[in-house]
């Protein structure tokens, strides 16, 4: 499953011309207060979490989706599971991770997204075990 669509969100895998958007939610210090270090990343290193996302998801076949909203595509934040320590620094410690844009129209976003973050990934053990 390359995408989820909610109500207000279309949860999908990463594409190419994500970079920029992903390095101005990865540069928030909001955003990143709770990931890796707490501290916001530069564009460098954006840059290698994006390829290691990608990485991810081409190898496992899931993994950390882009948020973004459907009322007019902006990149909000990051949603998803992965595999421990294959994302750093956005999650060292747990298999789970999120992140959304501290932006107006985004509140109550991210508990969906986790939300159904969740949902999917149980229908999709349920299909595979």
């Amino acid at each position: 499953m390359d995408e989820v669509r909610t109500e207000r969100l279309l949860l999908r895998r990463f594409r190419a011309g994500d970079a920029e958007a992903f390095a101005a939610v990865n540069a928030d210090p909001l955003v990143m207060r709770y990931l890796g270090s707490g501290e916001p990343i530069d564009r460098a290193a954006s840059d290698a979490l994006l390829a290691r996302i990608v990485a991810h998801w081409d190898e496992h076949g899931f993994g950390l989706w882009a948020a973004e909203l459907r009322e007019d595509g902006r990149m909000i934040g990051f949603v998803g599971l992965a595999i421990r320590n294959s994302c750093r620094p956005c999650c060292p410690r747990s298999r789970s991770a999120g992140a959304c844009a501290a932006m107006s129209g985004a509140e109550g976003l991210r508990p969906r997204a986790a939300a159904r973050r969740s949902s999917t990934a149980s229908a999709r053990s349920a299909s595979i075990g």
